[in-house]
């Protein structure tokens, strides 16, 4: 027993030093992405809460329309992943080109849905100042969610062949121009027309044209892609990569279910007045920054899970979960303990308004068991999708998002009165029932795997 402690104990540091060797730039690549969103939501609010609103409002459906995108995506980083495993890698370039065309196509059903924001928000009972200023931004950021797509779906490529750092790259770039674009276009600087949130959403649907066009450029001209296969022909009917997409249906189905109900939470906040929806977009976007984190252990764990079961090392793929799950509770709980200690000092960054500053600081606070528990449900959702896992964590997911959160949101908030403090509760219940869930699968699918090189 005592020589098999050293044994566990040198896999663990084992596996952390890698999984933080492929999460940091994944982290700082999604960190990235709601960094454009903090300073976007920060710029608005020095500039006018009213434009918060706006924004708020505008992005409470795009929201959805986005990351139920981003699902689709990740058939395309959990393939890539799984045959990079298994050593295939002239077939890696197939799995680019097929994923990031099907992305920008996806992302038009949204660009044309995004046409009718406004009548679509007057259907939800909003005035119509809110549906005019929300209807605008909804439909500038729909023009670039193709092309955010498009990008998205090729970082998962260049992150499932452990090329994790070009990414961060083109979004440390981006960072700076949004800040330039946002104070030129928000406040009418430089020469350009002050346009308040719309500028900021103009801002956005630029950078993602651009990021495209960047990443699509660089993959293609990559000095190995003779090796990777990236110019080969493409071989094989639509029915050839359905698994690739059935893994992203599933996990769009997932985390759009989630971010649908989100959504729907974020129109009722809408009904409690232009004050709470002000806090709920400083809490939100303080969330899924807080999330981002999460989200990049979690790919770092999803593509070693990916990798080590295409090499059928199934114990080395549970492995990786546990040694994920403990590197994003201690990231994440640091992080929560500073919501708590100085939720005074985010709210005053996050808003001029002093009357809005004190009204959210206290849900600061709170939201800290909110990110601690969403970082672990991400890790757990994301290695049962590393390991090919579908439509199971689909479905639980979508339960305590649609099923209990948004009824219990409503219950809890609007007609029991408890206002926002109410619907973060409903977000916060559904978090635990999500992991637990979760949890409770991969124990089940973990007890059933093959001894380590047996194939199923």
């Amino acid at each position: 027993m005592s020589s098999e402690i050293p044994s566990i104990g040198s896999r663990l540091r084992k596996d952390a030093r890698e999984l933080a060797r492929l999460a940091w730039p994944v982290i700082l690549s999604r960190s990235g992405v709601m960094l454009m969103a903090l300073v976007d939501t920060i710029m608005v609010g020095q500039y006018a809460s009213r434009e918060l609103a706006y924004l708020s409002m505008g992005l409470a459906p795009f929201g959805p329309m986005l990351v139920a995108g981003v699902g689709v995506c990740m058939g395309t980083q959990v393939v890539t992943a799984m045959t990079y495993g298994e050593g295939r890698y002239r077939d890696v370039g197939a799995v680019w080109r097929r994923g990031a065309p099907f992305a920008f196509c996806i992302g038009l059903i949204g660009t044309l849905a995004c046409l009718f924001g406004e009548t679509g928000l007057l259907a939800t009972g909003q005035t119509p100042e809110l549906a005019a200023g929300g209807g605008e931004i909804l439909l500038i950021l729909g023009l670039g969610l193709p092309f955010v797509l498009f990008y998205i779906a090729t970082s998962f490529f260049l992150e499932g062949i452990n090329r994790p750092l070009p990414g961060l790259y083109f979004m440390m770039i981006a960072n700076v121009l949004n800040v330039f674009l946002n104070w030129a276009l928000i406040y009418g600087n430089a020469g350009f027309p002050e346009m308040g949130a719309a500028g900021s959403a103009w801002t956005t649907t630029i950078l993602r044209i651009l990021l495209a066009i960047c990443a699509a450029a660089y993959v293609w001209t990559l000095r190995d892609h003779e090796d990777l296969g990236i110019r080969r022909k493409l071989e094989g009917t639509w029915s050839s990569w359905q698994r690739q997409r059935r893994i992203g249906y599933a996990s769009s189905w997932s985390i759009g279910g989630e971010s649908i109900g989100f959504g729907i939470t974020g129109i009722m906040i809408g009904n409690l007045g232009p004050l709470a929806l002000g806090a709920h977009a400083i809490l939100f976007n303080m969330i899924v920054f807080t999330a981002m984190i999460a989200i990049g252990v979690s790919t770092a764990t999803s593509i070693r899970v990916g990798h080590a079961r295409g090499a059928k090392q199934y114990s080395a793929s549970r492995l990786a979960t546990v040694t994920g799950l403990a590197f994003a509770s201690l990231a994440i709980g640091v992080i929560a303990a500073s919501f708590v200690a100085f939720n005074d000092a985010y709210a005053a960054m996050y808003t001029a308004d002093e009357q809005l500053a004190r009204f959210v600081a206290p849900m600061i606070a709170f939201i800290a068991a909110i990110v601690l528990v969403d970082a672990n449900r991400v890790v757990m959702n994301s290695s049962l999708r590393g390991r090919g896992e579908t439509w199971v964590p689909a479905v639980l997911n979508t339960t305590a998002y649609l099923v209990i959160m948004v009824p219990l949101a409503w219950l809890l908030g609007l007609q029991f009165g408890f206002g926002l403090d109410g619907v973060y509760t409903a977000v916060l219940i559904a978090g635990i029932m999500s992991f637990a869930l979760l949890g409770i699968r991969f124990i089940w699918l973990s007890k059933r795997d093959p001894a380590d090189g047996d194939g199923r």
